[in-house]
C-alpha cells in the first residue's frame, strides 16, 4: 500500500449481509491511511458514522421499498428470494437513475470506487468521469463461470464440466437468462445509453475492467480460467455490530471459552 492517502468511495446497498462485508473492507482501508467514503441506506447512517467514517445517503431506504411496492420488507425479500427479475425489475431499475445523481459529485471527488454487485448508479457515475471502478463479490455464483456455475433451482446447468461442450452448455444457459431477464434490465441499460454508454449487463452486475475481489474463501471456489480480468479471491472480512461500536464479550462464551 502506497504512502500516499487516497479516497475511496465504497457503496453497497441491501441486508446486513452486503452492508457488514464492506465496512470491513473500509475499515481495513482507513486503517491504512485512506480516505473512506462510505455510500449506503439512509437507514444504516448511525453504524457507519459510529466507526468513524464518512456518510453519504444513497439508494432507497427500506420505507421507501415498500411504499413504491405496497409490501412489507418481510414480503419483499420473499419474493426477491424466489425471482432475481422482480428484484431487479422492482427494487433495483426504479432507484438507479437517483443514485446515480446523488452520487456522481462523490464519484468525481475519489480516486476510485470500490462497489457491491448491483450498484449502477455507483458504476454508472464512474464510467461518466472515468474514475476507477472495483467490483467486490461475496460469492463465486455471481461471477457466472461456465467452469464452474452457480447451484441453482431449476437451471439445467451441467456442474463439474469436463470439457468443452458442456462449458458450452453452460453459456447457453446463461444466455437464456441474460434473455429472460433483458425487460427487467431495460431502465438500466437505457441509462446507460442515454451517457453513450454500451456497457453489456448480462444478467444484472456491475462488473470491473480492473477488479474483481471476491470476498470468500478458496476453499468455496477459486478462481475460474474464464474469471473476469483482475479477479483475486482473498477470503472472508467480518464486521459484527448492532450499532457500529465494540459489543462487550458474551459472559457464557467467555465462561465455556475458560
Amino acid at each position: 500500500m502506497s504512502d500516499v492517502s487516497r479516497t475511496i468511495l465504497v457503496v453497497t446497498f441491501g441486508s446486513y449481509g452486503d452492508l457488514h462485508p464492506f465496512l470491513a473492507v473500509a475499515l481495513a482501508l482507513k486503517a491504512r491511511g485512506q480516505t473512506v467514503v462510505f455510500a449506503t441506506l439512509a437507514d444504516y447512517k448511525p453504524k457507519v458514522e459510529a466507526l468513524g467514517l464518512t456518510f453519504v445517503a444513497a439508494g432507497p431506504t427500506f420505507a421507501d421499498l415498500e411504499a413504491s411496492t405496497g409490501l412489507p420488507v418481510a414480503e419483499i425479500l420473499r419474493r426477491m428470494g424466489r425471482s432475481h427479475a422482480y428484484m431487479m425489475r422492482e427494487l433495483v431499475a426504479p432507484h438507479v437513475d437517483a443514485a446515480f445523481e446523488t452520487l456522481l459529485p462523490h464519484v468525481r471527488a475519489a480516486d476510485a470506487v470500490f462497489g457491491s454487485a448491483f450498484v449502477f448508479g455507483a458504476h454508472l457515475a464512474a464510467r461518466v468521469s472515468g474514475t476507477p471502478f472495483l467490483a467486490g463479490v461475496l460469492q463465486p455464483s455471481a461471477l457466472l463461470s461456465a467452469w464452474d456455475p452457480p447451484v441453482s433451482p431449476g437451471a439445467p446447468f451441467w456442474h463439474q464440466p469436463r470439457g468443452p461442450l458442456a462449458r458450452q452448455w453452460n453459456r447457453l444457459m446463461f444466455a437464456c437468462g441474460e434473455a429472460v431477464l433483458a425487460p427487467a434490465l431495460r431502465t438500466i441499460t437505457r441509462l446507460y445509453r442515454q451517457q453513450g454508454l454500451k456497457d453489456k449487463l448480462g444478467i444484472g452486475f456491475a462488473g470491473s475492467d480492473r477488479l474483481h475481489l471476491g470476498l470468500w474463501s478458496p476453499v468455496l471456489g477459486d478462481t475460474s480460467p474464464d474469471a473476469p480480468p483482475g479477479t483475486e479471491v482473498v477470503g472472508y472480512t467480518f464486521f459484527d455490530s448492532d450499532d457500529g461500536h465494540p459489543a462487550p464479550p458474551d459472559p457464557d462464551l467467555e465462561a465455556w471459552l475458560e
